[in-house]
């Protein structure tokens, strides 16, 4: 039986945090951070069974390369202590296997996110524990806090985005979602 959790945090430059730092932790690779001058290498990580990055029909295609993104969601935000993307950690059911969990969670990222103008970077962790049962599979999802459209980011960040109630509508959105299995 699958356990509820979801956690939402906001990544900030404020306490040293990048896109690149982000993105290179959650898929398992080497980054580049500009912003902060340095690289991030999280090439020996064996527990990331799966990545993606998930934008909206007409953003541009370059912006699949994580490279990429994190340098344009960096580039977006000028202050020293922007907020710079939205992280979620959200469990998933060890009675799943890892295909249905990719649908499980592109179906939950599809209606949620993708379908407000968010571009996501998601992977799924494997959190593999000595006793089967008690694995914790769960998934790392990066929203941008500004819209993604044929332009790149836009100026404005989505302050809509930031309104508790949003929030509690994602959280409800994944509890539901796990219900239903």
């Amino acid at each position: 039986m699958a356990h509820y959790h979801l956690e939402v945090r906001c990544v900030s430059r404020r306490y040293g945090m990048s896109p690149a730092a982000k993105l290179s932790y959650q898929r398992g690779e080497k980054l580049r951070d500009n912003y902060f001058g340095r690289i991030h290498d999280y090439t020996h990580r064996r527990d990331v069974l799966w990545a993606e990055i998930i934008l909206p029909l007409n953003a541009p295609t370059e912006y699949l390369d994580p490279q990429r993104f994190a340098d344009e969601v960096d580039a977006a935000e000028k202050r020293w202590d922007a907020r710079t993307l939205r992280e979620i950690i959200a469990s998933l059911p060890n009675e799943l296997t890892v295909k249905e969990n990719i649908e499980l969670i592109k179906d939950y990222i599809r209606e949620n996110f993708i379908e407000h103008g968010m571009g996501v970077c998601v992977a799924i962790h494997e959190g593999k524990n000595k006793n089967p049962e008690k694995n914790n599979p769960h998934a790392h999802i990066l929203l941008t806090i500004r819209e993604v459209g044929p332009d790149g980011f836009s100026r404005k960040k989505s302050r809509d985005w930031d309104r508790r109630a949003n929030v509690k509508a994602w959280r409800e959105q994944w509890a539901d979602t796990e219900q239903l299995l």
